[in-house]
This record gives structure tokens, C-alpha cells and sequence, in this order.
């Protein structure tokens, strides 16, 4: 079984931990089943901006450009705003807020589709509801 567990601070490179477990077959999917909700669980306490970095943005299969859309409108506009928040504290209101506060509509249409493909990630690998 290979779990991640994070990132290298000094080498940004993800790190994990390898290990063989004896069992039985249910036994290897329990485990797996309880790593998942794990990793779900510390996934869910990442801040926005981390979750975008470290899994979202690299994540995508996309043309160099579109990425390099996503990741300077995050950059620019978003992670300054509300990347400090924990993923599972991001609600309606306080994105309505948000949206709210950018005077272009420029702005506001590039940040709600940059998180609109973010947060539906996040509510598709269930780190988010």
C-alpha cells in the first residue's frame, strides 16, 4: 500500500509511505476504504490555496495556456482574498462576499470559473459537499 502523505517542504516533491500489510483480501479493502477517508479528511483541512497547488491545478489536463489561466487568476485575484481559508469552511455566503468585493466583471467571470473548477473537483474526489 502507497499513501501519500504530503510534500517535501524544501524540494516541493510529494512525498509518501510504502508499506505491505498481511491480510486478507477484505482485509486490504477495509484498509483502503479507511486510508481514503483519511485522505479525505486531511485533504478537507488544506487551505484553498494549498488544495489548488498541491491538487487541482496539477491535476489538470488542459492546454499550457488554459492552465496557466487558472493558475494566474488564483494568483492574482484569489488566493490573496480567501487562499487562507480551510477547503471545508468555504461556504455560499462567504463566496457571494467575495465575488461581491471585485469591482470588474472581468475579474469576478475569470475567479468564478477558476473556482467553479476547483470546488467541483473538490465536491467530486468528496473532499467537499
Amino acid at each position: 500500500m502507497i499513501a501519500k502523505t504530503g510534500t517535501d517542504p524544501e524540494t516541493g516533491a510529494p512525498t509518501h509511505l510504502d508499506t505491505t500489510i498481511k491480510g486478507t483480501r477484505q482485509d486490504a479493502k477495509d484498509l483502503e476504504a479507511a486510508a481514503s477517508l483519511f485522505d479525505r479528511r486531511m485533504l478537507s483541512d488544506m487551505t484553498l490555496e494549498a488544495f489548488m497547488r498541491e491538487r487541482w491545478l496539477p491535476s489538470l489536463e488542459v492546454a499550457s495556456n488554459t492552465y496557466d489561466y487558472y493558475e494566474g487568476t488564483a494568483r492574482r485575484h484569489i488566493w490573496p482574498a480567501i487562499g487562507s481559508v480551510r477547503l471545508r469552511d468555504i461556504d455560499v455566503p462567504m463566496l457571494e462576499e467575495y465575488f461581491a468585493g471585485l469591482t470588474k466583471n472581468s475579474v469576478r467571470t475569470c475567479a468564478k470559473k477558476t473556482l467553479s473548477g476547483a470546488l467541483g473537483q473538490a465536491a467530486r474526489w468528496s473532499l467537499i459537499q
